[in-house]
């Protein structure tokens, strides 16, 4: 991963490293128990004191996205499931694993090979026939962005028959008793590596596994990124501003040409009031959509919103369809 600060951004130094450093893992470029560098190390790299970075490192930690290993160093921690390189691999090892453990458990209950065959031939029909509606549980920042990854989800998983509930982190905050019938109807939830420790807290044991799933920038967003044009000029408004840093380095990934842009946080209303009526585009994070109500009318503007990546997505097949793959189950009906 390539460490860089723009140090004339009015944005905290440790903000940056730690919005950085979030962003990487949400990506899937930090791989789950991937080293980083030691606080003396980046400390070096960035040209920051090394109690910046140690500040940083022990926040994440606190948030559970790293772990430190006395001695060892510093870890991305799991989040449920890998995200990125090895994907084959795991989902191997996920149906290797689901298989291995409902044979075990048919033979110990006395049923023969050719009965287990049986079943999971029939477990398999059923799959491809499947009209039992599976409910995962999408939980993130903010409404919009959330239904927006719920429907992505949805949509990779059609053939398996699931329904994606969008949730934000304040309905689960102010309505947890009111969502609780749908809650218990989930098989699984899904969130974003920031916010993992939050959602776990209040969801598991007691009703499902929570796992966090990996993002990339949403093809939408690309095309508008790479269709702004060199003389436009344009605005940058951020929810958060640790992660002023990542949006500038994807505007200029995706469009190098064009003039630097002026940037504002969302809580500063005054500046982006100001710098609305000078630029010609207006990129906005999830959560500032307010904006839209400040701006001109017929300022061109767009959302930049990330979308879950399809591979992380694809290894919550295993999971999902282990109930359906249930010898057990299923030779008890045949009984």
């Amino acid at each position: 991963m390539e460490w860089k600060l723009e140090r004339d951004l009015p944005i905290p130094i440790a903000e940056q490293i730690k919005g950085q450093i979030i962003y990487a893992i949400s990506l899937g470029t930090l791989q789950p128990g991937e080293t980083l560098p030691s606080v003396r190390a980046l400390a070096g790299i960035l040209k920051v004191s090394p109690v910046t970075v140690s500040k940083v490192y022990r926040e994440l930690i606190e948030k559970s996205l790293l772990i430190s290993k006395p001695y060892v160093g510093v870890f991305v921690n799991e989040m449920g499931l890998t995200n990125g390189k090895n994907h084959d691999e795991i989902t191997q090892q996920n149906s290797q694993t689901i298989f291995t453990q409902a044979i075990r458990h048919a033979k110990l209950m006395g049923y023969s090979m050719e009965e287990i065959r049986t079943a999971f031939s029939q477990a398999d029909e059923n799959l491809a026939n499947a009209d039992v509606q599976k409910t995962i549980l999408m939980i993130s920042n903010f409404s919009n962005a959330t239904h927006y990854y719920a429907q992505e989800i949805e949509a990779m998983l059609q053939d398996l028959n699931v329904k994606v509930v969008p949730l934000t982190l304040e309905d689960m905050d102010t309505k947890l008793p009111e969502l609780l019938p749908e809650i218990k109807n989930a098989q699984l939830a899904l969130t974003i590596p920031a916010r993992l420790q939050e959602v776990r807290e209040i969801l598991e044991p007691e009703y499902c596994r929570v796992v966090a799933v990996a993002f990339q920038v949403s093809q939408i967003t690309v095309q508008r990124l790479t269709a702004i044009k060199p003389d436009q000029k344009i605005g940058i408004v951020s929810t958060y501003p640790e992660y002023v840093h990542t949006m500038l380095n994807e505007l200029a990934a995706h469009n190098p040409i064009i003039r630097p842009p002026l940037v504002a946080l969302i809580s500063q209303e005054e500046l982006v009031k100001d710098m609305l009526i000078e630029i010609d585009v207006l990129i906005y994070a999830s959560g500032s959509d307010i904006v839209k109500e400040w701006a001109p009318k017929d300022l061109e503007m767009f959302e930049f919103l990330h979308a879950p990546n399809p591979e992380s997505i694809n290894r919550l097949r295993p999971l999902l369809v282990k109930e359906l793959f249930n010898p057990k189950k299923i030779l008890e009906k045949q009984v």
